[in-house]
């Protein structure tokens, strides 16, 4: 799996070509504002802001919509959770005993 980001793209921001391009990449949309990004597209982002931490998300509060805010909320919510043992392995993967 790939390192992913959330991030902000702002009103007018979404129209430039290089976001465009970037844009194209994006594995998860919230509708609005905001889209779940491989990390290696961050350098075409210059415009973009990245989601890092709720402290973030209030710094763009004003921006989001509540839609927004709850997608962010639940992508950090899923980042910040440990991995568990056996997470997307086959049941028959190697050394991975099933419940």
């Amino acid at each position: 799996m790939t390192d992913e980001v959330l991030v902000y793209i702002g009103e007018g921001a979404a129209k430039a070509p290089d976001i465009r391009q970037a844009l194209d990449q994006a594995q998860q949309c919230s509708g609005g504002r905001l889209y779940v990004m491989p990390s290696a597209v961050l350098p075409m982002l210059v415009q973009a802001q990245v989601i890092r931490s709720p402290q973030d998300m209030q710094q763009l509060s004003a921006e989001l919509s509540q839609s927004d805010s709850l997608f962010a909320a639940a992508w950090l919510m899923r980042k910040d959770k440990d991995e568990r043992e056996g997470d997307g392995k086959a049941w028959d993967a190697p050394g991975y005993k099933a419940p």
